[in-house]
């Protein structure tokens, strides 16, 4: 009722349809049947994993702009998807929230090596064991590793902050993961197989180590993720070096407020008049 209360006065100059999935949706749907052409224009935000273009989404709510994760195709080399003709659709990676993570020194970093994952995704598992199977070979180091669902979030967010290098994995899954966001904001040291372009790059703010979507897993894929990891485990500099500056440019360029604002930016260049807003 306070949503369509502040609609009738005036109050909303545009509704950011925030996901593809049915709660959203149908609450957008309800709005625009009850206000038709009263409706404020909408923008489409699609962050799930899949590659396509929802044009059901296009037809139904006619977004003025789509902002879309996996506008890259998920590829060995990405290549940026062909929208519709006549639609604005802009690449929109999740990003970084500051408010959730504390800053811990370098120095009082317990974790070595963080591989704690959902279980979602079947190569997991052969990335925890590997990740063991290195670890092994430098005494001493304190590793977290498991599969499933083995932490509250909060008590996972903490080993974040503590963790020197951190395991992301999206085998395929998309573009990018929070995992990854999380990790960097938390000024961790990230080794991932994210391929998403236009963001962080591989090399300068964090190790990229091959992409395996295959069922069983390629046995030459997993010996350079061994040989890889391996590397970057008895090279603490080269740890921290990656960590500081993916922690910069996250900060300078990747939070949540830099993607409202490029949302709000493109929904302005698109003939949204957005009176009032900063």
């Amino acid at each position: 009722d306070e949503v369509f209360r502040q609609i009738r006065d005036g109050e909303v100059s545009l509704i950011v349809l925030a996901s593809a999935r049915w709660h959203s949706s149908a609450a957008c749907a309800e709005i625009q049947r009850d206000f038709g052409g009263a409706c404020p224009p909408v923008v489409f935000v699609d962050g799930e994993d899949y590659t396509q273009v929802r044009e059901d989404f296009l037809g139904a709510f006619e977004p003025r702009v789509t902002f879309k994760r996996t506008f890259f195709c998920n590829n060995e080399e990405p290549r940026m998807q062909v929208p519709p003709a006549g639609r604005p659709f802009y690449p929109l990676p999740f990003s970084s929230a500051w408010n959730c993570l504390t800053w811990v020194p370098w120095e009082e970093r317990t974790i070595d090596l963080f591989c704690v994952f959902g279980n979602t995704q079947w190569l997991r598992p052969r990335l925890k064991d590997t990740c063991e199977r290195v670890a092994m070979r430098f005494p001493g180091l304190q590793v977290m590793a498991a599969v499933g669902h083995p932490m509250a979030h909060k008590e996972y967010l903490q080993a974040l902050q503590h963790a020197k290098v951190v395991i992301d994995h999206q085998g395929g899954c998309g573009t990018d993961t929070v995992r990854f966001w999380e990790a960097t904001s938390a000024g961790a040291c990230v080794f991932s197989d994210h391929r998403l372009d236009g963001s962080l790059t591989a090399g300068v703010h964090f190790e990229q180590f091959p992409l395996d979507t295959s069922r069983e897993g390629d046995d030459a894929t997993w010996g350079r993720i061994d040989s890889m990891l391996h590397g970057l485990l008895e090279n603490p500099g080269r740890q921290r070096e990656l960590a500081q500056a993916a922690y910069h440019e996250v900060r300078a360029a990747h939070t949540t407020e830099h993607r409202a604002s490029f949302i709000l930016q493109k929904a302005r260049e698109h003939g949204v008049s957005l009176e009032g807003l900063a």
